[in-house]
């Protein structure tokens, strides 16, 4: 699977720039990666009309051409997260003018949205507590094995410093204002509560 620009960042600088930066390197990443699908598509038609004049069925060449494009958009939907994923939910659930291939590889996102790597869960964490280190706030917390993912939010099994059992769950992109959403739940005598 492709990695998105922010992924590939030494040092997490671009992480760090200004919000309107960050969101015009992602368009771009988008348009990019949008542009290749495209440009495969056109090259398809012609190859099919090419099959046509041959008198053979360009039906295989489409097929092979759906599929290519579900694998392509899917990972462009996991790898930008956020819009991009809500998007990709919305085609993948639109069967009635998307091809099967697509859909069948983008319906994945309903319910099989593969997790924030730990290491960037830790940054967000980290960045939203104020904290330099987990340890200050968390007695542990597993961020390899999230509970849950889905395209706005993970959810993973902590014990904090304070809590006898915590759930934590956060943000995978952004809100508007540009700062990732950390919430960490308690479970106290069978009552959830916010706890940070």
């Amino acid at each position: 699977m492709g990695r998105s620009t922010f992924e590939n960042s030494d040092n997490g600088l671009l992480s760090k720039a200004p919000q309107p930066v960050q969101n015009f390197i992602r368009s771009n990443e988008f348009f990019g990666r949008v542009a290749v699908i495209y440009g495969a598509y056109k090259i398809t038609q012609l190859k099919s009309a090419a099959l046509k004049l041959q008198g053979k069925d360009p039906k295989q060449l489409w097929h092979n051409q759906h599929s290519w494009a579900g694998e392509q958009m899917y990972d462009l939907c996991i790898s930008l997260r956020g819009f991009y994923l809500k998007a990709g939910q919305f085609i993948g659930a639109r069967a009635d003018f998307i091809p099967e291939e697509i859909c069948s590889k983008l319906c994945l996102l309903q319910d099989q949205v593969p997790p924030m790597p730990a290491e960037r869960a830790r940054q967000v964490a980290c960045e939203e507590l104020g904290i330099s280190d987990m340890s200050e706030v968390f007695e542990w917390i597993d961020l390899d094995k999230p509970i849950g993912s889905a395209s706005i939010s993970q959810v993973s099994r902590t014990r904090s410093t304070t809590e006898q059992h915590c759930w934590t769950a956060w943000h995978c992109g952004s809100e508007p204002h540009g700062r990732p959403l950390l919430i960490v739940y308690g479970l106290t005598r069978g009552r959830m509560r916010r706890v940070i």
